[in-house]
């Protein structure tokens, strides 16, 4: 009850200094229409005593009433501050869990990209290495081809300077056993005394 009449306590003061304001321009009004000429204070008291009464018995009928509004508007405004700061918390958790998720995301992401550029790097020394490898077997096997057409090409060389040498042999030796021959056969037939 107490609450109630410091909350209309400003509203009754309000009320009161209208009306206190009012009584002046009652009194003009009560002379310009050839009143008595003087101030009807008795009227404005009864005014003031009906209208404070009208408040007074406002008030201890509404009170009831104003008093469940405010109750059932302040547990209404409770209400949703508790669920602005359940939504509230509920948001911090989930932006806390968003930030983790994406500081998780990109952890994995510079995790992907550094066994990405590894794998890369592994996979040029790889190619790398196959290469000189190919390169040193081409290198081997030609060198060898080299080799063996190179013996080859000796012995068949060898083959044909023989051929060649004992061919040039074969005609001196045949050109000296047929001066050799002609020469023993005149001989023979000089001998015989040229007798045939």
């Amino acid at each position: 009850m107490m609450r109630t009449m410091k909350r209309f306590t400003p509203l009754f003061f309000a009320v009161a200094a209208l009306v206190l304001a009012a009584v002046p321009a009652f009194a003009a009004e009560e002379g310009a229409h050839g009143g008595h000429g003087g101030f009807p204070t008795g009227q404005v008291v009864a005014t003031v005593i009906n209208f404070l009464l009208f408040v007074g018995l406002l008030v201890y009928f509404s009170k009831a009433g104003v008093r469940l509004y405010y109750k059932k508007r302040s547990e209404t405004l409770n209400e949703a501050v508790q669920k602005a700061e359940a939504a509230l918390t509920e948001a911090k958790a989930l932006h806390e869990e968003a930030a983790a998720r994406l500081a998780q995301a990109d952890d994995e992401a510079r995790r992907i990209e550094d066994n990405a550029r590894q794998a890369a790097e592994e996979h040029r020394r790889e190619i790398i290495e196959y290469a000189k490898h190919q390169a040193e077997r081409i290198l081997a096997e030609t060198e060898a081809g080299l080799q063996a057409e190179t013996r080859k090409m000796t012995e068949e060389l060898m083959r044909e300077l023989s051929e060649h040498v004992v061919e040039i042999a074969r005609k001196r030796l045949e050109e000296k056993a047929d001066a050799s021959a002609q020469r023993s056969l005149v001989n023979d037939y000089l001998s015989k005394g040229g007798e045939a």
